[in-house]
């Protein structure tokens, strides 16, 4: 229905799936393929939408489908309301800062690595954090400041560190001036 352009009719088929992980999901495609038929025209239609599945959250993510949820919402949000966006990640962030931390002792007794010399090795997706590193390249062009303000959030130095470099891309205008020459900093001046 959705390809077709139906979307209030698929809009009501959505809202009969049970799980609400999977109609938020559905909630955000939806969302997605409104704006795009005509950005200008739909944008307001495709925020109701979100709006939907933002009604479906739980106010403190209780579950990794939650989390995943409302981490994919947040980045849904971005494009059309970045203050929304920004509250949704702000609201999550001290239930985040537990499940890093809470990650971060489990990591000491696993045996496939991850930890190093009491820090978290920063790559792959082993803080528990998934999307968010998407969902803040994705607002960073709307409000760099408060992108920079969300990461200094995190209490782990590792985490800090590894989102605030989700935030640099030397390709893209508006971000921060560095020297750099093929992902290497150079020396300037004397």
């Amino acid at each position: 229905m959705i390809a077709q352009a139906k979307f209030d009719e698929a809009n009501t088929y959505i809202n009969q799936i049970s799980d609400d992980s999977q109609r938020i999901n559905a909630l955000i495609y939806l969302a997605n393929a409104i704006y795009q038929k005509d950005p200008p025209e739909n944008q307001k239609w495709a925020e109701r939408v979100l709006d939907q599945a933002r009604a479906l959250l739980p106010d403190n993510p209780e579950t990794q489908n939650d989390l995943n949820a409302a981490t994919a919402l947040a980045t849904a949000f971005a494009q059309f309301d970045a203050k929304e966006s920004f509250r949704l990640l702000e609201l999550m962030l001290p239930m985040l800062n537990e499940l890093v931390q809470a990650n971060f002792v489990l990591m000491k007794f696993r045996n496939y690595g991850g930890f190093r010399h009491g820090e978290i090795q920063i790559g792959g997706n082993n803080l528990g954090i998934y999307n968010l590193d998407r969902t803040l390249r994705a607002l960073r062009n709307r409000d760099f400041d408060r992108a920079l303000q969300l990461t200094n959030g995190f209490n782990r130095p590792e985490i800090r560190i590894w989102l605030q470099i989700q935030l640099i891309d030397e390709n893209s205008p508006g971000t921060l001036n560095l020297p750099v020459i093929s992902r290497q900093f150079i020396r300037s001046g004397g």
